[in-house]
């Protein structure tokens, strides 16, 4: 293999690449456009999930805890309901992806360490963003009623030891918002860098069709040479 000729080959690729706007845009501009508009598409990331809140106790723990779990950009408070059949219109018009009902005698429970009932009901439409609502309340409940029990136990003068025994700390290092657009990109590169090994074969499609490809295979270049030296561009 002659490097000389491989670079002949290269060099009129170059200029050929630069002439035709058509093969310069398949190979600078379309693994980029395709690498966006892919990791963009593909993502699973739910923000913004608007939720409906019934509150019936109406007390300040019942207030603090929908403050707690509409704050970030998660859920979005769409609006406080009076009853079920507004929660029912809400989501048949699909404005709502999620509602929350608190029921009275809420702060009674979680002062008295009873736990904290509630009642989460989900658009069954709109899968991802319901269980992602869920989910979302379902943690934030538990560092709510964390929060809670801490106070009780320093309000009685017990060790928080007794409350916590275990100090587990979670420290995510690569992707530490986990977000999915982050994720994907890596194996999206695979594809995208695909594009350019396929402009490769359409320039030897051309090439026969012009009749060009037989002047230069008499040509001392030899067939991995031609090959190599359209690859590189």
């Amino acid at each position: 293999m002659s490097l000389r000729r491989v670079m002949a080959v290269t060099v009129k690729e170059l200029r050929h690449i630069l002439r035709d706007r058509a093969t310069l845009f398949l190979v600078v501009f379309t693994p980029t456009l395709l690498l966006i508009v892919l990791a963009y598409m593909v993502t699973a990331d739910v923000q913004h999930v608007p939720l409906a809140v019934l509150d019936l106790d109406q007390s300040p723990s019942s207030r603090s805890f929908v403050e707690q779990i509409t704050i970030g950009e998660d859920l979005d408070l769409y609006e406080f309901v009076r009853d079920y059949d507004e929660i029912e219109s809400l989501l048949m018009e699909g404005r709502i992806k999620a509602a929350l009902i608190l029921p009275p005698g809420f702060e009674r429970d979680l002062l008295a360490m009873r736990g904290m009932p509630m009642q989460v009901v989900i658009d069954g439409t709109e899968p991802q963003s319901g269980g992602y609502a869920l989910e979302h309340i379902s943690r934030r409940a538990e560092q709510f009623g964390a929060e809670a029990l801490t106070k009780q136990f320093q309000a009685r003068g017990m060790p928080l030891q007794s409350l916590q025994p275990i100090d587990l700390r979670i420290r995510t290092w690569y992707n530490p918002n986990l977000k999915a657009s982050v994720d994907l990109v890596p194996g999206l590169l695979s594809i995208a860098l695909g594009i350019p090994g396929m402009s490769v074969a359409l320039t030897l499609a051309r090439e026969r069709e012009l009749g060009t490809l037989e002047q230069l295979l008499a040509t001392p270049i030899g067939r991995s040479e031609l090959i190599l030296g359209k690859i590189l561009p």
